[in-house]
């Protein structure tokens, strides 16, 4: 009976979308997108509404929209905590932590939760590409940042007088006919290059380059064009990577108090 389950909710608050997945135990068994610039609060009370969530997490970089969540979560009487990078177990080998984002610290975990006894690559594919590297006893050890393939497309055409901006897609050829096909071929297939080419350097730096695990995660994982290409290059493809890192943090948190 769905009045008996007990769910978690996480809540990923970026600066124009809200990302919140349920999880009942370790299963995801929903997720849901809505605006947050401003926050679409009919859309999230309707969601949240009557569903029996005993606790939830919120990772957010938009205080704005902090406010107004809060309120749906009160009024649906949801306890909640925001993530606080000063609580958690995962130790961030690098120079700013302070810097690093909360969604790279939640793909950490998410690695850490679906390959727990090997090092992991996780590639977040989206506005930006991101690569992490993560070792199985806890501990993020840095990564990479290179420009997605919408900014690749939208560059090129603020900083030329002649190139359009054009949609990033796979073209039906590599070889480009049109302007617009060779521009579609060199940012899909450059940014399969760069992604190839990153995760090999990650590998490099590794103890045991041979036993770690690759993970592609991100919105521009839900394109099937893109999933088949990836195939060849990482061990799993997880768009709800993020998700799943959140509620281990949520689990973790939880576990304290």
């Amino acid at each position: 009976m769905v009045g008996q389950m007990k769910l978690d909710l996480v809540l990923d608050i970026g600066n124009s979308l809200i990302k919140a997945g349920l999880f009942e135990e370790a299963k995801l068994i929903g997720t849901f997108f809505a605006a947050s610039h401003p926050v679409s609060e009919e859309e999230l009370l309707r969601y949240l509404k009557e569903k029996p969530i005993q606790n939830a997490l919120i990772s957010s970089v938009n205080a704005k929209a902090d406010d107004v969540v809060k309120a749906i979560l009160e009024a649906q009487k949801i306890s909640y905590i925001f993530l606080d990078r000063n609580k958690l177990k995962l130790m961030l080998d690098v120079d700013e932590p302070e810097q690093l984002g909360a969604d790279r610290i939640a793909n950490a975990y998410g690695a850490l939760a679906r390959f727990p006894i090997n090092d992991a690559i996780v590639i977040d594919i989206g506005t930006a590409i991101t690569g992490d590297l993560i070792a199985k006893e806890g501990h993020y050890l840095g990564g990479m940042i290179y420009p997605g393939a919408h900014l690749c497309a939208k560059a090129l055409a603020e900083y030329t007088d002649k190139l359009p901006f054009v949609a990033p897609k796979r073209p039906s050829s590599p070889l480009g006919k049109t302007t617009e096909t060779h521009l579609q071929a060199g940012i899909y297939y450059g940014q399969l290059g760069a992604i190839e080419r990153m995760i090999a350097e990650l590998k490099l730096t590794a103890i045991s380059p041979g036993s770690i695990k690759i993970i592609a995660t991100g919105g521009a994982t839900r394109n099937e064009e893109l999933i088949e290409d990836l195939k060849e290059l990482v061990d799993l493809i997880d768009p709800h990577l993020t998700l799943v890192g959140l509620h281990e943090i949520l689990i973790e948190l939880t576990k304290k108090e």
